[in-house]
């Protein structure tokens, strides 16, 4: 059993989407790859549920995620740490 996931990258501002998929036979917890975000740092918020998103460090380019049923999924919002700080009170073209 595996982790599926879906990506989806706006360039402009560098923040996005990512939905996760544990299979029924993937362990509890795992490590998913995202593209484009290497060198940033990165909020995650869960939009399909209450639980905590997360950050991702800069330079790390592997996101730590745990679901614990199988056959489960989670979406993501996610956005640059800087990008917030830099437009906190600001409004700005978002994706």
């Amino acid at each position: 059993g595996s982790w599926t996931g879906f990506q989806s990258h706006c360039f402009e501002d560098n923040s996005g989407f990512l939905i996760l998929y544990r299979e029924m036979r993937a362990p509890e917890s795992g490590c998913v790859r995202l593209h484009f975000v290497n060198p940033l740092r990165l909020k995650f918020t869960s939009l399909s549920d209450g639980s905590e998103g997360g950050e991702k460090p800069a330079g790390q380019d592997c996101l730590e995620v745990q679901l614990e049923a199988p056959g489960s999924f989670r979406l993501y919002k996610y956005e640059t740490l800087e990008e917030l700080e830099m437009v906190a009170g600001q409004e700005g073209q978002r994706c």
